[in-house]
Parts: C-alpha cells; structure tokens; sequence
C-alpha cells in the first residue's frame, strides 16, 4: 500500500493505469479503499492523498496465434 498526493489535473483512473498498469478493476478496488473519492468528480484536486492499496496482479496470458 502507498499513499499518493495528487498533482493538478490528475484524474483517478490515470492514477491507477500509472500505478497498476493494465491492472482490471484496480479503479474500482481503490474507489472501495477511498471512501468518498468518487464525489470529487474526474479531476481530482491537487494535494488529495489516495491510498492505493496492494492488488494481486493476475499472472499475465501469453497470446497463441493459430495461424503464425
């Protein structure tokens, strides 16, 4: 878990693609983690503190190809 303070302009699902990566429903778990962080829309304001929990990461799929 870290605790990150927002800069102006950031939006919450930009922070967590750059905390997370490609990481499905990782907006969706810190939303559950940051209670009322929803209310402040999709700009967060600057100096908002998000706690950005620990989220196991699914091992990730090697793509096949049928026809390579």
């Amino acid at each position: 878990m870290i605790v990150y303070r927002t800069r102006a302009g950031d939006s919450l699902d930009w922070v967590c693609w750059q905390h997370y990566g490609e990481q499905s429903g990782a907006l969706e778990v810190v939303l559950e983690t940051n209670q009322g962080l929803a209310d402040y829309g999709p700009v967060l304001p600057r100096g908002l503190a998000v706690v950005l929990p620990d989220i196991v990461v699914p091992e990730s799929r090697k793509e096949v190809s049928l026809w390579d």
